[in-house]
């Protein structure tokens, strides 16, 4: 009866942090962060502590790093317009 109990109750508690994840919002990364998190894969941090630290999923760490060039190439733009005005 015990087994039986502990093993309904793991599934509820698998069950609870499921609907809890699947209610949060998607946060999106600024290009200041998305820019950080270049960086510290650079210097060796990992993406699931990166990811933790900003509240975000591996996944999407991931995938700023995948569009690389493109982040940094929009941060020197930006940049650089911000030095004409």
């Amino acid at each position: 009866m015990k087994k039986n109990f502990r093993a309904i109750y793991d599934l509820w508690v698998k069950y609870q942090s499921v609907l809890a994840m699947a209610s949060q919002k998607r946060r999106a990364l600024s290009l200041e962060e998305r820019v950080q998190v270049i960086t510290s894969l650079e210097r060796g941090e990992s993406s699931r502590s990166i990811a933790e630290r900003l509240g975000v999923g591996q996944t999407q760490i991931q995938n700023t790093i995948k569009r690389k060039a493109d982040v940094l190439s929009e941060f020197e733009t930006e940049n650089n317009t911000k030095r004409k005005c």
